[in-house]
């Protein structure tokens, strides 16, 4: 789970701070059943990731410091501006 978690980057974290609005959701909606709230948290939880824009990486280009554009996994091939 840990090297999983390691070849993983965010094209824009700054949508992950979202996830500390969840919490909010659970106090508005608190007197729905407890499998509503489960799951509508765990859609918001992926809809906030999928904005991020998880990126997979390779071990040279996290050692050069940067995003390879040609180890792009997760976009089109345009978007990694291959094709």
């Amino acid at each position: 789970m840990k090297t999983l978690l390691t070849h993983i980057t965010f094209a824009k974290p700054y949508f992950l701070w979202l996830m500390l609005a969840l919490p909010l959701l659970w106090f508005r909606f608190r007197d729905r059943r407890l499998p509503v709230l489960i799951a509508r948290t765990i859609i918001l939880a992926l809809v906030i990731f999928t904005l991020a824009d998880p990126q997979s990486t390779s071990k040279e280009s996290r050692d050069q410091g940067g995003f390879s554009l040609t180890t792009c996994q997760t976009a089109s091939r345009l978007r990694c501006g291959i094709g």
